[in-house]
């Protein structure tokens, strides 16, 4: 039998370990879920390599898979030579898409299910208006997942402070990475602070730079014009033309 391979990655100082595994080709999405629960670990992946970059992978988009691995493997010490040689080109859109339908499932579990889900059902506008205007004031965020409220606000600084520096052309795969970058989101990212409302701020603020970017939506489907000129089908998370 083959040898497993496996990397660690992300912040050094993170208190869960995130760990992929290297598989020749990716099982379902059972049997990736059966696999990373019987390791033990809360963060675990697989992906499969080929000709020096992640072909697919059971977690998370492909290219912030592969970059994330490639620019983070440094950190920690390996057991295994990372076998991706090269950073990708990043998809900023549907990076944009996976936080604002991370952020907005979130809020399912409160007494705003309806509109939410809603929101998560309708166009790309549909999304952004909700992830604007959404009465966050009114939300026990304590009792919104299993997580801690810590643990949450902190989840929404990484993944929005990822995107808005993305947008930057900046890519972003540690917690000091994002601090240094975002000093307003320190608190959050240490864990220091439950109070909402510097990151209800940043989530506004991200939700206007959203609606600045000119869109065309037609139910699940959009195209964003302009800088990007792509079409993606925002409920299934995928491009589907590059132009037109």
């Amino acid at each position: 039998m083959a040898e497993q391979i496996y990397y660690i990655h992300g912040s050094s100082d993170s208190t869960d370990k995130d760990v992929i595994y290297v598989f020749d080709t990716l099982p379902s999405v059972v049997e990736c879920k059966k696999f990373c629960d019987g390791k033990g670990i809360n963060n675990g992946n697989i992906i499969t390599v080929n000709d020096g970059v992640v072909t697919s992978a059971f977690k998370g988009s492909i290219d912030e898979v592969n970059n994330s691995l490639f620019s983070t493997y440094s950190l920690h010490e390996q057991e295994y030579p990372l076998l991706i040689t090269r950073k990708v080109e990043r998809d900023v859109i549907l990076k944009d898409i996976r936080v604002v339908r991370k952020i907005l499932s979130t809020f399912t579990r409160t007494q705003h299910r309806k509109i939410v889900k809603e929101a998560l059902r309708g166009s790309w506008q549909d999304k952004i208006n909700l992830l604007k205007n959404l009465d966050y004031a009114s939300i026990d965020l304590d009792n919104v997942e299993k997580s801690s409220k810590k643990d949450l606000l902190k989840s929404f600084a990484f993944q929005i402070g990822q995107a808005l520096a993305l947008h930057n052309g900046v890519e972003l795969y540690t917690k000091r990475e994002i601090r240094e970058y975002f000093p307003d989101l320190e608190p959050y990212i240490q864990r220091n602070d439950t109070s909402p409302d510097k990151m209800v701020e940043y989530i506004r603020k991200y939700a206007t730079l959203l609606e600045s970017i000119p869109t065309e939506s037609k139910g699940s489907i959009a195209h964003f014009g302009e800088i990007f000129n792509a079409t993606y089908d925002i409920n299934k998370e995928f491009k589907i033309a590059v132009s037109r």
